[in-house]
């Protein structure tokens, strides 16, 4: 199993290393309370949950990594964390 995710995904961190990180909150927690809001009420407290991530994209990437890793005893898989560049 290949993820794409982003080399954005850990932004908040000064250094970046090839490694998964902990999630700064539990998936399932969140996921169990955000399921019943609406995407009205969920809006209201985004900037709330995703704390030092600029948007809602490199955070739940950032989580994707650690559900993926999460399944590296049953898959072999990679995370894959390409940059976003320019041709010139």
């Amino acid at each position: 199993l290949v993820y794409v995710s982003t080399a954005y995904s850990q932004c908040p961190l000064q250094e970046i290393k090839e490694r998964v990180y902990p999630p700064t909150t539990d998936v399932e927690e969140l996921t169990q309370k955000l399921d019943p809001m609406s995407l009205e009420d969920v809006s209201k407290i985004e900037t709330t949950i995703v704390g030092k991530w600029p948007n809602t994209y490199t955070f739940t990437k950032a989580l994707a990594e650690h559900v993926i890793n999460g399944c590296s005893h049953e898959l072999p898989v990679a995370i894959f964390r390409p940059s976003i560049s320019k041709k010139f």
